[in-house]
């Protein structure tokens, strides 16, 4: 380009800069502030699909949180290389040192978020671990990883910083990639899945009560009783109470609880089985089947109990009642025809009409709380299927047709979906389909147990969960305790050695000002206690207490013991001893809190091991061959 001045000519060139563009704090914090923003949208994400029921679309408040902070990071950076080539800068020296990598994980994420998109047209939604582990979630975490770490790896490239000031933007970074690497992992952090304060033992192949989202997250044991059969619970329309069938006091009774398993109470008292609760639309009724009159009948009752009369006087048996929306009538299970039959009646049990009649077994109807069709299951094509059909007998419709068998309908509460079981996954599982059939999803994914029996209401749905074998086994050689033990000793070894791996290089690298590993406790049990089935707000002080006792017991020793590299033995104890500070807080907060299951010689085991693991990593931050080196500056 040439200029004139004067009388002069003046050849102007854009200069090409080789060297990277000045970084500093003010760029770090930018970093920082947006990969909050990013990474709390990840953790915000994991919650709503932890308690938050029906989760079945992209377009979610939680995605946009997510989403928006990668596009707020993503275009911090593009414009802040923009900037810098305009001032000669090379595009691909455009960003400060330790933030090529940064860059990098833009694209990676953007690049796994279309593969993630066909993904799940090919193969459908991932569910529970499988989300975790899926590889197009594997790619956006390694995505998300390399942009969050960018302040991490800036200020590891610059000359030590000393206090607060200087190496907040590093300590929260550190912590975000700790987060992330907890996140990824949270079906093995104890903070997340307390295996340790978890009482089970082989009698837990008894049949038990649960209760879950409607997406599947946040399954939860009501019922604890070792040697009972706790089955078919009903939630009551509010969602307030669970109705089921025990055997707890010597035969089958229809008891009574909260939804969150406390006050039970044994509603019907009586010698003979009672069994197959059904609430009615108001909630003011339940129906149920008994053989107190030497065959199965229907009765009905109050929900407290009171008023027990009997519906059906057939030789025959009746069983499975479901009210209509209206009240008015029950549709119900008879073989009173010589084989099972789908009957409607009136609610006062006159008037008893066969709406299937087909010579195969018809049984277990569900009626839609919202319409006048009915789901039930059949055998009338070979194979047990979901069937829909109207009140009246027409509009049959097979909805499942599958080679599996599928059975034990159950309606959404809005009319629009069904719950019901399959065994296409070859034990017995809880799917949710729509209403017309599509669509079917697997929300329990628990191969090591078969469900029964869904009942849904509001957000919620309670079914019946038995142990069977696993790995081939037979039921009695299998230990569910020494399996919860081994699960849980395995979590708190994996979660000590992220932990400490990245503590052990920070403390390396730099003079860590008191209150940094109280800072990076406490922020990542906060973010953890928020993917765990517990409820968020309530468990919340307890995340806090831990932290911060736990991360003020680590500083006072890295205050006290002062490691560092020309203190080599100070800082392989520091690695030994930081680990026993967490996790002995640990144990006291869960003894005090939820108890814990374990003896005292594997929980004070555990306890050593977490220090072995943090006295190894040290080896292999600083192998022995460093002792007599300086850090480089």
């Amino acid at each position: 380009m040439t200029t004139r001045v004067g009388t002069v000519n003046v050849e102007t060139t854009r200069v090409k800069i080789e060297e990277r563009p000045m970084g500093g704090l003010t760029f770090d914090w930018a970093v920082v502030g947006f990969s909050a923003w990013f990474l709390g949208g990840l953790y915000l994400d994991g919650w709503a699909h932890n308690h938050v029921a029906q989760l079945e679309t992209f377009f979610t408040p939680w995605h946009a949180v997510f989403y928006s902070g990668y596009f707020a990071v993503a275009g911090f950076l593009a414009f802040s290389m923009w900037r810098h080539h305009n001032k000669g800068h090379l595009w691909m020296r455009s960003l400060p040192e330790g933030y090529q990598l940064t860059m990098l994980g833009v694209p990676i994420f953007f690049l796994g978020g279309i593969g993630d998109m066909i993904w799940h047209i090919v193969f459908g939604i991932e569910r529970n671990l499988e989300a975790l582990f899926s590889p197009t979630h594997l790619i956006l975490a390694t995505g998300i990883a390399l942009i969050v770490s960018g302040p991490l790896r800036a200020a590891w490239h610059r000359s030590p910083s000393k206090g607060w000031s200087g190496l907040l933007p590093m300590l929260l970074s550190l912590t975000f990639l700790l987060s992330l690497l907890t996140f990824m992992t949270q079906f093995a952090h104890p903070v997340a899945e307390p295996w340790i304060a978890q009482k089970i033992s082989k009698a837990q192949i008894h049949s038990a009560i649960y209760t879950m989202n409607a997406s599947g997250a946040a399954q939860t044991r009501l019922t604890h009783l070792p040697e009972s059969e706790e089955t078919s619970p009903v939630l009551s329309p509010d969602g307030s109470k669970i109705a089921f069938a025990s055997n707890r006091d010597g035969n089958q009774e229809i008891y009574l609880m909260n939804a969150d398993g406390t006050g039970s109470v044994n509603l019907t008292q009586n010698k003979a089985e009672d069994f197959l609760p059904a609430w009615s639309p108001d909630g003011s009724k339940i129906a149920f089947v008994s053989t107190r009159d030497q065959n199965d009948e229907i009765y009905v009752m109050n929900a407290n109990g009171s008023g027990q009369t009997r519906l059906t006087n057939n030789p025959a048996s009746d069983w499975k009642p479901t009210w209509s929306p209206d009240g008015k009538q029950i549709a119900f299970t008879s073989d009173r025809e010589g084989n099972l039959e789908v009957y409607v009646m009136n609610a006062d049990g006159s008037n008893p009409v066969n709406i299937t009649k087909n010579g195969a077994r018809d049984w277990r109807p569900s009626w839609s709380p919202v319409s006048n069709q009915i789901v039930f299951a059949s055998n009338r094509d070979g194979n047990i299927e979901v069937y829909l059909i109207n009140a009246d007998g027409t509009g049959l419709v097979n909805l499942t047709n599958n080679q599996a068998n599928d059975y034990q309908p159950t309606w959404s509460p809005d009319g629009k979906q069904i719950a019901f079981v399959s065994e296409r996954d070859e034990n017995a599982e809880i799917y949710v389909m729509n209403a017309d059939g599509s669509n079917p999803i697997n929300i329990s994914n628990n191969p090591g147990m078969e469900e029964s029996f869904p009942s849904w209401a509001q957000n919620k749905i309670a079914f019946s969960s038995t142990g069977h074998s696993i790995l081939s086994q037979d039921v009695a050689s299998f230990d569910a305790r020494e399996f919860g033990q081994i699960i849980g000793m395995l979590s708190i070894l994996l979660q000590v050695g992220l932990l400490m791996g990245l503590v052990l290089l920070a403390v390396r690298r730099w003079p860590l000002p008191f209150g940094s590993l109280t800072l990076i406790f406490l922020l990542n049990a906060v973010l953890m206690i928020t993917q765990s089935d517990d409820d968020t707000l309530r468990a919340l002080p307890q995340a806090l207490m831990f932290g911060g006792i736990a991360g003020l017991f680590a500083d006072l020793l890295l205050w006290q013991l002062r490691p560092s590299l020309q203190r080599l033995w100070v800082y392989r104890v520091f690695a030994f001893t930081a680990p026993l500070a967490l996790y002995g807080v640990y144990f006291a907060m869960l003894q005090l809190s939820k108890g814990i299951s374990w003896t005292v010689h594997l929980w004070t085991g555990a306890l050593v091991l977490t220090g072995v693991v943090g006295f190894l990593l040290s080896y292999l931050i600083v192998p022995p061959r460093e002792q007599s080196k300086d850090f480089p500056g």
